[in-house]
């Protein structure tokens, strides 16, 4: 018997096209011991299309399968058939190669290897959302066009076009795109790896934190706002504004919960105490989910997982939200019970803000960031990175912590004061000094003589010189 020819990974052996009938008319020819079977799978072909093709099929893990697929015809079955191979080779990344463009490989990353990532859903809808923008871009590119001066190029134009830190994102994005398809075979090098973010400019959070005095301004601003005049309620007419405006501000300023946080909290999430003072669990976030908003049930990273205490008067605002709730309702809820989006918020504070110096200066985050300083300045950046929830004292001190001026430690100063400056080098220095005077050269060649032990080294006796320099060193 002639051996079958071993196929190469992702390769197709002979195809082969019949009725389905035909198949049951064969199967009741075979023997009787065989008969019955090939009866009953004939039978179930028949039910599925009138034609049936199937081939020999050997994946990327070496292993051979026969597939085989129906239709209503022979074109259509065949047609599955070849869907099919199509199907389990772009799984194995063969079928990308430098002649496919750039929409093919983000639209092979989107669906193979974007839910092989551990990462949050917030995280992953994020990528998702930077692959769009790539393909946008540079979509209509072969993948042999996509050279490091061309990736550049785009990272740079994104930069003129003042998309804030969007070139970042895509290089990040994009390098591990180029990676997998490299790995894969599916490209001979990474370009991105060879680029460079471009530099910029940005004003970061921590710059638009406030100081105590904005804080309390900012606030009164937003209060009257939510509550206006007889006059200004029938000029702006409709629903009442702001309705989560004023407590999801509280909550931030008093907790350093970031604005999904915050929004995604449910009466459960919430308990008082007997001072008076509230618990919140923070166990989840809110993240787009299509053209509404969803809870996540895990907040951004694992580190902000955590059971935070809320002062008296946000606790009792709190309550407030969650009466006539179950225990697993949002405090924070739309008119028709869908979860608030911080974009609501964002634009309700704007809002808000509108005429007067703040506008377009203070977004929801400047209050995490402005408790964050506050609790720096008292206690020290490792509590601020501790009520902040961050891993790292270095991202506390990046991007939340706003300094007017660099803070130098006192105890350098005292040190400096009781160690150097008194020290023998530098009472032997100061003496030194003072012996050092402005003299005539005797020999006519003008300079400076040290008369040391000379009647002349009284610097008060030289008139002007350095008689005037020491007497204020």
């Amino acid at each position: 018997m002639t051996p079958r020819p071993i196929l190469d990974p992702g390769a197709l052996g002979k195809v082969r096209a019949q009725k389905t009938s035909d198949a049951l008319s064969r199967a009741k020819n075979q023997p009787e011991d065989k008969r019955e079977a090939a009866v009953a799978r004939a039978k179930t072909w028949m039910e599925r299309g009138a034609w049936v093709a199937d081939a020999r099929h050997r994946d990327h893990f070496g292993s051979t399968r026969q597939i085989r697929r129906f239709g209503r015809t022979q074109a259509e079955a065949l047609a599955a058939l070849n869907e099919e191979v199509a199907r389990r080779n772009r799984a194995g990344g063969t079928t990308l190669d430098a002649a496919r463009s750039v929409d093919d490989l983000v639209t092979w990353w989107l669906e193979e290897m974007l839910p092989l990532k551990d990462v949050r859903e917030q995280s992953r809808q994020k990528d998702a959302q930077i692959a769009a923008f790539l393909t946008k871009r540079i979509g209509g590119l072969r993948l042999y066009e996509v050279t490091a001066p061309r990736a550049q190029h785009l990272l740079d134009t994104l930069a003129r076009e003042g998309l804030l830190d969007r070139p970042k994102k895509v290089r990040n994005l994009a390098g591990q795109i180029w990676h997998d398809a490299q790995m894969r075979r599916a490209v001979p090098e990474n370009p991105w790896r060879e680029t460079k973010t471009p530099r910029r400019k940005v004003v970061r959070t921590k710059d638009r934190a406030l100081g105590d005095a904005d804080l309390i301004a900012v606030r009164r601003q937003v209060a009257e706002w939510i509550s206006p005049s007889d006059a200004e309620k029938k000029r702006r007419g409709g629903p009442k504004p702001g309705k989560h405006l004023l407590a999801a501000i509280d909550t931030m300023v008093v907790t350093g919960l970031r604005i999904g946080e915050v929004l995604a909290l449910r009466k459960r999430d919430v308990q008082v105490r007997d001072d008076g003072f509230a618990e919140l669990d923070v166990t989840g976030t809110i993240v787009p989910d299509g053209s509404s908003q969803k809870r996540q049930e895990q907040p951004k990273t694992e580190s902000s997982e955590a059971r935070v205490p809320a002062a008296p008067h946000v606790a009792a605002q709190l309550v407030a939200l969650g009466e006539g709730k179950a225990d697993d309702d949002l405090l924070f809820q739309s008119r028709n019970g869908r979860a608030v989006s911080p974009n609501q918020i964002a634009t309700q504070l704007r809002r808000a803000l509108e005429g007067t110096e703040w506008a377009g200066k203070v977004s929801p985050h400047a209050f995490r960031a402005s408790i964050g300083t506050w609790v720096a300045a008292k206690l020290g950046d490792d509590k601020a990175r501790e009520f902040l929830r961050h891993t790292s004292v270095e991202t506390t001190r990046k991007h939340y912590l706003r300094r007017d001026a660099p803070l130098v430690d006192p105890a350098i100063s005292q040190a400096i004061a009781e160690g150097l400056l008194l020290s023998e080098e530098a009472e032997a220095w100061a003496e030194a000094a003072n012996r050092v005077v402005r003299a005539p050269d005797p020999e006519g060649m003008g300079g400076f003589h040290e008369l040391m032990g000379s009647d002349r080294a009284n610097p008060a006796d030289m008139g002007t010189g350095w008689g005037d320099d020491l007497a204020t060193f």
